[in-house]
């Protein structure tokens, strides 16, 4: 597992799998993506067409391919998304990202978080004080009722940097470095109406979101304060997770079903191995 054709500088590792896993779009569900690129990786389908680059920080930095050592070794962060694109239709509702948990496979059970009762207070807690930070926008479900279990929140204000660029003026370009907004840009945007904002044809959108509590790499949640660190096997099981984003039409509580949610991308990262220690990575050679 782990093992490809490296086209974009980037590197795999072998207990963890990233595949786009939308049907009628490319890459193939098939192709195992590199993550660490230096370039964007293309993704099409008929909502969105664009580039994605998928940063993950394994426990040595050392273990990384460059130029990312330098980059990840001054930050306090596991992983983080870069997205760059235009959206193919334009969009009449909400547009969401977060995080799925799911197989999507009926003969593998109801996706759903089997995590007892401490652990879901946690949750909650952990929840709540979120959505209270986030003007009481996040979206999340521990699963059933035709629900996955995610965390979802409006791209617009959740995103750490945004950037949107008219067809006549060239995007931002992507890598090894966050897209850049000025401070008064991010902050009015943290505090605007996620339901106002409205996305164009014909417009670049560059957004990037990144993390220090999901350690993606091992598979555990950190960091959080007073709380020791934890396997995410304890609450998904194995089910894989998915960073996505879509639109969905309707009140902006309404639940977000698979019926109401038109994918603009879906990513799905699986652990290979859960039960041992994650083998060493494989780095790309151009």
């Amino acid at each position: 597992p782990g093992v490809g054709v490296e086209q974009y500088g980037g590197q795999h590792f072998e207990h963890l799998a990233l595949r786009n896993i939308l049907p009628h779009s490319s890459p193939r569900p098939s192709e195992n993506l590199e993550m660490n690129t230096v370039e964007g990786i293309p993704f099409e389908n008929e909502h969105f067409k664009g580039k994605v680059i998928f940063k993950l920080k394994p426990p040595s930095v050392d273990d990384m391919n460059e130029p990312y050592r330098a980059h990840f070794g001054a930050l306090n962060r596991k992983f983080e998304l870069q997205i760059q694109g235009c959206f193919k239709q334009a969009p009449t509702g909400s547009v969401w990202l977060g995080a799925e948990i799911g197989h999507c496979d009926p003969s593998k059970g109801e996706d759903r978080m089997q995590i007892g009762f401490m652990k879901k207070t946690l949750c909650r807690i952990v929840l709540n004080t979120m959505n209270l930070m986030r003007g009481n926008t996040v979206h999340y479900s521990f699963g059933g009722d035709g629900q996955l279990p995610h965390i979802i929140l409006p791209l617009y204000t959740s995103v750490d940097s945004f950037v949107e660029t008219d067809s006549s003026v060239r995007p931002p370009a992507m890598g090894v470095k966050m897209f850049e907004e000025d401070e008064k840009s991010f902050k009015e945007r943290r505090k605007s109406k996620a339901k106002d904002k409205k996305y164009e044809l014909g417009k670049t959108y560059s957004f990037t979101l990144h993390n220090g509590n999901l350690d993606l790499y091992s598979w555990k949640v950190v960091g959080i304060p007073g709380v020791k660190a934890m396997d995410l096997e304890s609450f998904w099981r194995d089910m894989p997770l998915r960073i996505c984003a879509y639109e969905t039409d309707g009140p902006f509580s309404a639940k977000h079903t698979k019926t109401s949610k038109k994918y603009l991308f879906c990513f799905e990262l699986k652990n290979l191995n859960i039960d041992s220690e994650p083998p060493k990575q494989q780095e790309s050679k151009r």
